[in-house]
């Protein structure tokens, strides 16, 4: 229809009917209208360019390429919204002060779109992996991309999908050893 120009405003139709004309991608998306919305957007750009058009060409917005590791990652959690968001609820409760304050400092980052780049640390046993869990919970329960790292495996595997930090940040570990002869 867009080739053959029987649609004289297709910006407008888009804005209109965006929703219904990615509803199969929603589906297969897990829910995310944005993921969807692209997808959709991805696919009538691959219909176009096999006329030599662009979306561009038409006024349509520009998809926005969502990479795998995204996709995967939203919809490796979006089954568990209402547990996700349940075990955050319940673990508010049960917070101490101090980790009530770090939960509200990232939650508000969160939900404002802000950068933040936090490290949690302190002795064993005061609370830093459920905090985290928790954060996680409630972030991930929202339909946001969490990841959760840690510097070592082994402390990484206390947090569901939980990464080290240098294979996450693919950041090089280098170890040096010096020997003086004398």
């Amino acid at each position: 229809m867009l080739t053959n120009e029987c649609v004289t405003t297709p910006a407008a139709i888009w804005e209109k009917f965006q929703q219904p004309l990615s509803e199969d991608f929603h589906v297969s998306n897990g829910g995310h209208w944005s993921l969807a919305f692209s997808s959709a957007l991805l696919e009538i750009a691959s219909h176009l360019r096999e006329y030599g058009k662009e979306p561009q060409d038409y006024g349509l917005p520009q998809p926005s390429y969502i990479g795998n590791e995204v996709a995967a990652e939203i919809q490796r959690w979006s089954s568990n919204i209402p547990q996700l968001l349940s075990t955050a609820e319940q673990a508010l409760i049960i917070f101490n002060p101090e980790q009530r304050q770090i939960f509200e400092v990232v939650w508000n980052a969160v939900q404002q779109n802000l950068p933040l780049c936090l490290f949690i640390d302190g002795k064993a046993g005061r609370g830093k992996t459920y905090l985290v869990n928790t954060l996680c919970s409630q972030v991930r329960g929202h339909g946001k991309i969490v990841l959760a790292t840690a510097t070592s495996a082994f402390a990484a595997q206390l947090y569901p999908g939980g990464w080290t930090t240098h294979s996450t940040f693919k950041v090089c570990m280098m170890t040096s050893l010096c020997y003086v002869y004398e």
